[in-house]
């Protein structure tokens, strides 16, 4: 195109909105992708604020809809133009049926690294409801002073691990990290916890939070009431998907840095990640019998 490095970049340089997860398919064929954050990144001196990639580089932290049968851009919606933070929407999409407006409605959920879980509809891309979930402040979005701030979510904080959802709740892992940066570049991190809260599907309400100390790096697996995650301490959780009580809890050899699966009798978690930079890497699989 031309005059396009003007307008979208040079495309040595930039590039970006790839897929970190599956995409979700409905029963009308559509293919629903959450896209991750634009490139170059992190920023640097030479290019402040991501200069080299001037306007809202699209695709990139959205969620799109493609018709399946011949890859027709159907709608798009980006929920962080011109992404500076690392703010990928790179979620899973999940589709579930809610009403709305007293009809049922087909929704497709999303989430990502700058904090926000949306549903939207499945047909046309309308936003049905937006979800704000741990630590946000003034400066999330937007271009970074020239001195360095602290903003939250930082580029690993947000809703990193994929949900998961059960009688038309959505079970939301999210982290609590804040990074300090400026126009050119990060400088640190604040103090990381962590939580999972389940959500109404239909209206975007909080039904219960719980929080961790460590980050939840587990992502949600649900099993009949139970809703299972992990954190990179090295723990594993099973809470009632009713109330966010912890039903019990278990202690891995090294940290999780993974997602729990399950057969009919079984819970089966990786362990390996470091807990600290002295503790060295100890990568081993555990297995949790289940009541039958």
């Amino acid at each position: 195109m031309k005059g396009g490095s003007k307008l979208w970049g040079d495309p040595t340089v930039n590039s970006g909105g790839g897929l970190w997860y599956p995409p979700a398919v409905d029963s009308h064929g559509r293919v629903f992708l959450g896209t991750g954050n634009p490139g170059p990144y992190p920023l640097s001196p030479s290019d402040p604020n991501a200069r080299s990639r001037p306007g809202p580089n699209l695709y990139t932290d959205s969620l799109v809809a493609l018709d399946g049968a011949t890859g027709k851009l159907l709608w798009y919606r980006q929920v962080t133009p011109h992404d500076i933070r690392d703010h990928d929407f790179q979620d899973s999409p999940i589709l579930v049926t809610v009403k709305s407006h007293g009809r049922p409605t087909e929704a497709v959920v999303g989430a990502g690294k700058s904090g926000f879980v949306i549903a939207f509809s499945a047909a046309t891309g309308k936003r049905l409801w937006t979800l704000p979930i741990g630590k946000h402040n003034r400066y999330q979005s937007g271009p970074l002073p020239a001195k360095p701030v602290l903003y939250c979510p930082g580029s690993l904080g947000g809703v990193l691990t994929p949900m998961a959802e059960a009688r038309r709740i959505i079970y939301v892992p999210w982290i609590d990290l804040c990074f300090k940066g400026s126009a050119t570049g990060i400088v640190g991190a604040g103090k990381e916890t962590s939580g999972l809260a389940a959500v109404d599907a239909a209206t975007g309400a909080v039904r219960w939070k719980h929080r961790f100390r460590a980050i939840d790096s587990g992502a949600a697996t649900i099993a009949d009431d139970v809703v299972f995650t992990s954190t990179t301490d090295g723990t594993v959780y099973a809470l009632s998907t009713r109330t966010g009580a912890v039903l019990w809890q278990a202690k891995t050899p090294s940290g999780i840095n993974s997602f729990p699966a399950i057969t009919r009798t079984m819970l089966i978690v990786g362990t390996g990640a470091r807990t600290s930079a002295k503790a060295p890497p100890h990568g081993e699989i555990v297995a949790y019998s289940l009541p039958g």
